[in-house]
C-alpha cells in the first residue's frame, strides 16, 4: 500500500527535448539543401549567359567575316566610278565653272584648259577629250563651256567666239595653237617653264550679286553695263 505510483499524464521532459532537436535538425538540414540549390541554379545560369556571350560573338564574328567580301565589293564599284569620272572631259556653265575651277585663286584645283565652243564636236572639245588622261598626268584638267549655255561665264571672260584659255595659278593664257593634243601638251610645259609671261592676263573675279542685280536692272531698262 505505500508503493509509489508514477502520475502517467504528466508530460515527459526528456521526450519532449529530444523532438525539439529533432524538429532543428531536420529545418537545418532543409536550409542546408535549399543553400545548395540556389548555389546549383546561380552556377547554371551563368554558365548560361555565359555560353549566350560566346555564341553571340561567335554570330557576331562570323556575320563580320561574311560582310567583308560584300564590303569590298561596294568599295570596288565606287572607286570604279570615281576613276570613270575623274578622267571624263568635264562640261562646265556658269553654276559649276568657278565652284570647280577656282580660277580667280587657282588654289587647290590646279590648272585648267577649258574650251570654249558653240558645239559639243568641235574639233578643240573632241582633242581634249581624248588626251584627258595624258592632259591630267602633267596636272591640267580639261573642259569645255557651251557659250550658248553660259552667257555669264563668257561675258566673265569676255569671250565672243570659239575659244580655248589655260587658268594657272590666277592668270589666264589665250591657247592660239593647232588644235591637237600634241600641242596643247607642248603649250602647258612652256607655260610651266614661264616662256608665256607676255600673253597672260590676270583672272577677272566671280561677279558679286549686286552686279548680277545691276545686269538685271540694266537687262529691263534695255541697257548694258558697257553703256554707263
Amino acid at each position: 500500500s505505500s508503493f509509489f505510483v508514477p502520475n502517467k499524464s504528466k508530460p515527459n521532459n526528456r521526450h519532449k527535448h529530444n523532438t525539439r532537436h529533432k524538429h532543428k535538425s531536420r529545418h537545418k538540414h532543409k536550409k542546408q539543401q535549399t543553400r545548395k540549390t540556389n548555389r546549383n541554379h546561380k552556377h547554371k545560369t551563368q554558365n548560361t549567359n555565359t555560353n549566350t556571350k560566346n555564341t553571340t560573338s561567335k554570330h557576331k564574328h562570323n556575320h563580320t567575316r561574311t560582310m567583308k567580301p560584300y564590303s569590298f565589293c561596294v568599295f570596288a564599284a565606287f572607286l570604279a566610278i570615281w576613276i570613270n569620272s575623274s578622267v571624263a572631259l568635264q562640261k562646265l556653265d556658269d553654276d559649276t565653272f568657278e565652284h570647280h575651277t577656282q580660277a580667280t585663286t587657282g588654289s587647290t584645283t590646279g590648272s585648267w584648259i577649258v574650251s570654249f565652243s558653240d558645239t559639243a564636236d568641235s574639233k578643240m572639245v573632241l582633242e581634249l577629250d581624248d588626251n584627258t588622261e595624258a592632259l591630267r598626268e602633267v596636272y591640267a584638267v580639261p573642259a569645255w563651256v557651251m557659250r550658248s549655255e553660259s552667257p555669264q561665264v563668257c561675258k566673265r571672260f569676255g569671250i565672243k567666239a570659239p575659244e580655248t584659255w589655260l587658268f594657272h595659278k590666277g592668270s589666264m593664257y589665250p591657247y592660239k595653237g593647232p588644235e591637237d593634243g600634241a600641242s596643247v601638251l607642248k603649250f602647258l610645259a612652256e607655260v610651266s617653264e614661264g616662256s608665256h609671261e607676255g600673253i597672260k592676263k590676270k583672272t577677272p573675279p566671280e561677279p558679286t550679286i549686286v552686279d548680277v542685280i545691276k545686269e538685271k536692272v540694266l537687262g529691263m531698262l534695255g541697257m548694258k553695263s558697257d553703256e554707263l
